[in-house]
């Protein structure tokens, strides 16, 4: 095919065949229209009429007076699709050129996401995933698609779909003959050129009928299938390995390899993925088990899943002979299966599902940034939430906040195919991964409920809500979240409603129990940390997405936006606040971040400085990793403790210590008690570690036999006869 005539002046060409769809296109118009105000790319949309009978030419001349940006190409009979698309193609100005139907069938609201998606590629076609058409239709289209892969040897999912956006170099070399578009993503790959699938909504026809079926197309869709197949099997194979010229250096020439063309969301996504993947492992994985535990946060869940595998506790596991009901037990579960292996819990396996974890978050926070913006982006923003202060200091602890993060990540991801794809089926995997987050942390887990409401209603008002309705995903939740406070209550009722439900998940979540400067300031705080350092750059990623979250085409960045709002307003407004509440920001704030500095138009030198800040930023993290593993080894001994009772058979109560990292760590029972005197009312011999504080105010009846350390805080073992 000869390259295009006129020179490009222009960003955008729509080029839109058109046979017989009168009624269609003032509709189609209109939608284009508001497209286009929203794209603010200087365009021209090209209506090719292939001998329409309708008076269709008529109607597209009407609008021409009404916007001198329509051109009309009309045949003198109908030559068919291919010469439509030739004919418009031909005719284009514009540096990019967009195909569709004219049948209303396309969405023009596509046409934002599929530019987006041409960053790193030359062409990107449409894949109607869920076609709005008869069985028998759907059933052929597939059966095609099939036989054009089996035959071709190339991958599409959907060859025929009209949707596509190209850039304007991909139009010089292919081959003029009837069917060519059908073979679209075929051949421009043949050329050497990457090509990109994106799946794209259908729409029932409204108007009109239906040019193709089965009848007219399946004996001369299989003729050029077969005229592909010889080109493909006679195309030019050559790679020259010398030009010598005098003058400046040749440039090298080889023919095209459609292999190396193909998308990076086919096969070449492969490489930046496994690099990643290997990146990560190293980077989360480094020096996994070295650090003791300081805080009965962190030995809480080692020792319900040192239960699970003594006791076979599953359901309801136990610490010190108590079923531990404050946390729902799924980390508890995920520990013990690491541990299973060893058949003990160490703190090497108590800490690898975070670590297992926090590889998934970077891997499916990759995942989703790729589908919303890009393989690009979604790599970036992958790097960038592995390297945050909070992805790589809690991969490395055994709390559940990891465990959490991935669920509610998983969570978005599949709400996001709901949404931005019309996978309506995603809503249950959606409600799914939201009962997992409840498993791993309460009601903090149900965030993705929160996130997906406030979408819904920011994107479609009122009425929103009612999107997120799914009998099958209601039901997965339901099943997922109800047994277990149904088993705590049956263990322990009253104290379960008292101390677990209203103490801890009601107040120190959801209660607000005095107001002072400090809770605007703290919440900042922890953000400017756990997100570290990548926290610099987060308000001018915020802010670029709130401008363009405005606009048609900024609907994918709308929801890591009020993805990352939700999150923070729900754990800034709570009583507690810790660092690792604000974990599940990592992963939108990454996107959103990825998203910002991958549109800037940085010079080489600035992407080289970029790439070596990043390296140092692993490099500090490294160093930053074993200098903690040493300064808590330095500052915890518990030696002393440890061979004074490794023969002690009296019973060992604690008061104001950390009794559950002296359980873990003396591999006995500890009994916590909340004051002093209930010690000194216990009959018989018995053992108390407690703080150097309260140990001064201690009677001279009771000995002290051992002095432990943990972060650099003293404790004394007190015994009395």
């Amino acid at each position: 095919m000869p390259g295009p005539e006129p020179q490009p002046a222009l960003n955008l060409s729509i080029v839109v065949p058109v046979l017989d769809e009168a009624d269609n296109l003032p509709v189609l118009w209109r939608e284009l229209e508001m497209v286009l105000a929203s794209l603010r790319r200087s365009a021209e949309v090209i209506f090719v009429d292939d001998g329409s009978t309708d008076g269709s030419a008529e109607v597209i001349k009407g609008l021409i007076k009404a916007d001198p940006r329509i051109r009309l190409l009309r045949f003198k009979a109908n030559a068919g699709l291919t010469a439509a698309f030739y004919a418009g193609f031909k005719a284009a100005r514009g540096e990019i050129v967009v195909t569709m139907d004219s049948d209303l069938q396309n969405d023009p609201r596509e046409i934002g996401p599929m530019l987006m998606q041409l960053e790193g590629v030359d062409a990107v076609v449409g894949w109607r995933q869920n076609r709005a058409d008869r069985w028998s239709k759907r059933l052929s289209s597939r059966v095609a698609n099939a036989l054009r892969n089996w035959v071709t040897g190339d991958v599409v999912n959907d060859s025929a779909c009209s949707l596509r956006v190209m850039r304007r170099k991909c139009l010089a070399g292919l081959p003029p003959f009837k069917g060519m578009h059908r073979f679209m993503p075929t051949l421009l790959r043949m050329n050497g050129h990457r090509v990109a699938e994106m799946i794209v909504g259908h729409r029932p026809r409204r108007f009109g009928r239906s040019k193709f079926g089965i009848r007219n197309r399946a004996l001369v869709a299989f003729e050029d299938l077969l005229a592909v197949r010889w080109m493909l099997t006679h195309r030019l194979r050559y790679s020259v390995i010398e030009n010598a010229a005098d003058g400046p250096e040749p440039v090298a020439d080889r023919t095209p390899s459609p292999r190396a063309a193909e998308a990076p969301a086919t096969t070449s996504f492969a490489l930046p993925t496994a690099a990643l993947l290997v990146l990560t492992i190293a980077f989360l994985f480094f020096d996994l088990g070295a650090g003791v535990f300081l805080s009965n946060d962190e030995a809480r869940f080692p020792l319900m899943a040192r239960d699970v595998l003594a006791k076979g506790n599953w359901l309801l596991p136990e610490v010190g002979g108590t079923p531990m009901l404050n946390k729902p037990p799924l980390h508890a579960w995920l520990i013990a299966m690491a541990s299973i292996p060893g058949g003990v819990v160490t703190p090497r396996t108590a800490a690898l599902p975070s670590a297992i974890g926090g590889l998934g978050v970077v891997l499916a926070t990759a995942w989703l940034g790729a589908r919303l913006f890009g393989e690009r982006i979604g790599w970036t923003a992958g790097f960038i939430t592995a390297t945050t202060v909070g992805i790589f200091s809690l991969a490395r602890s055994p709390v559940p906040d990891m465990t959490l993060t991935l669920a509610i990540t998983a969570a978005v991801g599949a709400f996001a195919l709901a949404e931005l794809e019309q996978r309506r089926g995603a809503l249950t995997a959606f409600y799914a991964f939201t009962g997992l987050a409840f498993l791993a942390k309460g009601p903090a887990g149900l965030i993705p409920l929160a996130v997906g409401l406030v979408y819904e209603l920011v994107e479609h008002g009122r009425r929103g809500p009612r999107r997120l309705l799914s009998a099958p995903g209601l039901v997965v939740l339901g099943l997922l979240i109800v047994p277990w406070p149904i088993l705590a209550f049956e263990a322990r009722g009253d104290h379960f409603v008292r101390d677990v439900l209203v103490s801890d998940m009601q107040w120190q979540y959801f209660g607000l129990r005095g107001w002072h400067w400090g809770r605007l300031i703290e919440p900042i705080n922890q953000v400017l940390v756990v997100l570290s350092p990548w926290s610099l750059l987060a308000p001018f990623a915020v802010w670029a997405a709130v401008r363009e979250s405005n606009s048609h085409e900024g609907r994918p960045t709308r929801l890591p936006l009020v993805w990352a709002a939700t999150v923070f307003l729900l754990i800034a407004t709570s009583e507690r606040q810790r660092l690792r509440y604000y974990l599940p920001l990592c992963p939108p704030v990454a996107l959103l971040v990825a998203a910002w500095y991958c549109r800037l138009q940085l010079r080489r030198r600035a992407t080289i400085i970029a790439g070596l800040c990043a390296a140092l930023v692993v490099v500090v993290f490294g160093i930053g990793q074993r200098y903690e593993v040493v300064r808590r080894d330095r500052l915890t001994d518990l030696r002393a403790v440890k061979q004074e009772m490794s023969t002690a058979a009296e019973p060992l109560f604690a008061t104001d210590s950390p009794d559950l990292v002296f359980g873990y760590y003396l591999n006995r029972s500890v009994i916590p008690l909340e004051y002093f005197r209930q010690f000194e009312d216990t009959p018989g011999p018995a053992y108390l570690i407690t703080s150097e504080q309260v140990a001064k105010s201690a009677p001279s009846s009771l000995n002290r036999v051992a002095v432990a350390r943990v972060n650099g805080r003293p404790f004394v073992l007190l015994r009395k006869s």
